[in-house]
C-alpha cells in the first residue's frame, strides 16, 4: 500500500512524507480517548513532550517533542487512543501559460454583469456549467454567504477581488518560524503563493476582466499553505475547525488533497483528524467541497486502498474534472467519492476557436484567473492553469449561489443533494461510475 502523504496542487505537484515542523522539534497530533484529562499536560511532560493545542471539539491534542521516543511513550497513555507525527507536505504551483498585464478598454470599475468581463469570452467553464442561467433569474450570489479558501491565502487588492474578502475574519495557521518566506508570510493571509487567489477567482469577482459564478458572494481566506506550497495537517485540521466555526460562512473549499495508508498506525491519527473535522463542519451546517485529485493520474478511488484526505473523509462533496469538451479529463480521478464534475481544463487545446476569445488557441482549454499580486507583480495580472484544484471552487461558487437565493439557510447536506439532483447528465447515458451523477447545472441548481 502507498505510505505517506501526497497532496495534490493544480494536479501537477506531488508532496512529501513525514517531516519535522521544524530542525528541533517534530510536532505531534494526539487522539484521545472520552474527554480531554485534566492532567494532559503533565501526562505528555511525562513522555517528553510538550502540550501546544487541544482540539475538544474532535478529542484531538498537538504535542512538539525532540525525543525520538516520545510517541512510543504517549501512545502507552491510557488517554491516548492513536498517535502520530504530523506530515508536512510540499507542492509547486504550475500553471500553463502566465499572462502579462491584462487592462480591458473602459474597465475601471467594477459591474453586476459577468458577460461584460472582458475575457468572459475566453471563460467556457462558465457556459459549460450554464451560469448564464442562474444569471439571467437574477441570482448573484449572497455577500452574506461566505466561502472559506482554505488554501495559501488570497490577494484581496487585485482588482477582481478588492471588496470580496472578509479580511476581518481571514486568518493564517502557518506555524512560526516554518515558512521559507519568514515572518511576512506567517503573519496574515496575503497570498504569497498564488494558488488561494486563483481559486478565490473562480468563486467571486468584480467582473472587471474576469467573471465568476457568484460574483455578490464573499471569501473568506484561511491560510494553511505557505509561499512555497508546503504546510502540515495539523494545519489543514485547524484551519478546517476555524472556518466551520465562522457563523457566514457556509461552505469550505479545500482545493487540495493527499492519501494516506490506514493499514498503518501512524497515519490512523491524521486520518482520523481529517475525518472528525470535516464531520465537525457538517454538524454545524456548512458544505465541504473538495478536489477528486489529479494524482495518482486518473485513478478510480473506489479501487485505491489508500485513503483520500479529505476526499474520502466524512461529509464532503469532492469533485472531478472535465474539459471543453464534456469529457472527464484524463489526469482526474473519479469514483463514489466524486458523485460530480465540474470544468477543470486541459492543455494544447486544438479544437476551434472560442468565438470572440482573443487569448492564444493553445491556452483556450484552460481556466482563466487571477494572479496574485505579490507573485505576479501587479494587481491585474491573471493565468490560465488546469487542475481539480480548479473544480472545486466552481462547484463551492454554485453551492453559494444557491444557498445565496435561500438567504444561506441551506445545510451542506440539503446542497450535496441539490447539486447531485441537478446535474447534467454527461459521459454513458445515466448514472454511471465514472461520470456518477454528471456535470453541476447553476442554472438547474439555482431553480431549487
Amino acid at each position: 500500500m502507498k505510505k505517506g502523504l501526497v497532496f495534490v496542487f493544480l494536479g501537477l505537484v506531488l508532496g512529501l512524507a513525514s517531516q519535522s515542523q521544524a530542525a528541533s522539534a517534530q510536532r505531534y497530533l494526539i487522539e484521545l480517548k472520552g474527554d480531554i484529562p485534566a492532567n494532559l499536560a503533565s501526562t505528555i511532560s511525562a513522555a517528553g513532550g510538550t502540550l501546544i493545542k487541544v482540539h475538544p471539539e474532535i478529542g484531538f491534542a498537538y504535542a512538539t517533542s525532540s525525543d525520538p521516543n516520545f510517541m512510543a511513550r504517549i501512545a502507552k497513555s491510557r488517554a491516548v487512543d492513536f498517535v502520530s507525527k504530523d506530515r508536512s507536505y510540499t507542492v509547486d504551483a504550475q500553471t500553463d501559460g502566465l499572462f502579462a498585464r491584462i487592462k480591458g478598454p473602459n474597465k475601471t470599475g467594477t459591474t453586476t454583469n459577468p458577460t461584460a468581463a472582458t475575457y468572459y469570452a475566453c471563460q467556457w467553464d462558465l457556459k459549460q456549467i450554464n451560469a448564464e442561467s442562474a444569471w439571467r433569474k437574477g441570482y448573484f450570489g449572497n455577500p452574506n454567504v461566505k466561502v472559506a479558501v482554505i488554501d495559501s491565502g488570497v490577494d484581496p487588492f487585485h482588482i477582481e477581488l478588492a471588496g470580496k474578502v472578509d479580511t476581518a475574519n481571514s486568518a493564517t495557521f502557518i506555524t512560526p518560524g516554518t515558512s521559507p518566506c519568514g515572518e511576512d508570510d506567517e503573519k496574515d493571509y496575503l497570498d504569497y503563493n498564488l494558488h488561494g487567489t486563483l481559486v478565490s477567482s473562480m468563486i467571486t469577482s468584480n467582473n472587471i476582466n474576469l467573471a465568476a459564478i457568484s460574483p455578490k458572494t464573499h471569501v473568506v481566506a484561511v491560510k494553511v499553505l505557505n509561499c512555497k506550497g508546503s504546510g502540515q495537517v495539523s494545519e489543514l485540521v485547524d484551519g478546517m475547525l476555524y472556518a466551520a466555526g465562522l457563523d457566514d460562512v457556509d461552505v469550505l473549499n479545500i482545493s487540495l488533497g493527499g492519501f494516506l495508508d490506514f493499514n498503518n498506525p501512524e497515519e490512523q491519527a491524521q486520518i482520523h483528524a481529517m475525518r472528525k473535522a470535516v464531520n465537525f463542519a457538517a454538524r454545524k451546517g456548512k458544505l465541504v467541497v473538495t478536489v477528486a485529485g489529479n494524482l495518482p493520474r486518473g485513478i478510480n478511488l473506489d479501487k485505491y486502498p489508500p485513503v483520500g484526505i479529505p476526499t474520502e473523509t466524512g461529509d464532503v462533496l469532492a469533485i472531478y474534472g472535465t474539459d471543453l469538451n464534456e469529457n472527464k479529463v484524463v489526469y482526474s480521478n473519479f469514483g463514489t467519492a466524486a458523485p460530480v464534475g465540474a470544468p477543470s481544463g486541459e492543455r494544447n487545446y486544438s479544437g476551434p476557436p472560442l468565438p470572440g476569445c482573443t487569448l492564444p488557441l493553445e491556452v483556450q482549454g484552460l481556466i482563466l484567473g487571477a494572479c496574485s499580486g505579490f507573485v505576479c507583480e501587479g494587481e491585474d495580472q491573471y493565468l490560465s492553469a488546469r487542475g481539480t484544484s480548479l473544480s472545486s471552487p466552481i462547484a463551492a461558487g454554485v453551492a453559494a449561489l444557491v444557498d445565496g437565493k435561500h438567504g444561506g439557510a441551506l445545510s451542506g447536506d440539503r446542497l450535496i443533494k441539490i447539486l447531485k439532483a441537478t446535474a447534467k447528465d454527461i459521459g454513458p447515458i445515466g448514472y454511471d461510475k465514472v461520470y456518477q451523477f454528471g456535470l453541476i447545472d447553476a442554472g438547474r441548481a439555482s431553480s431549487q
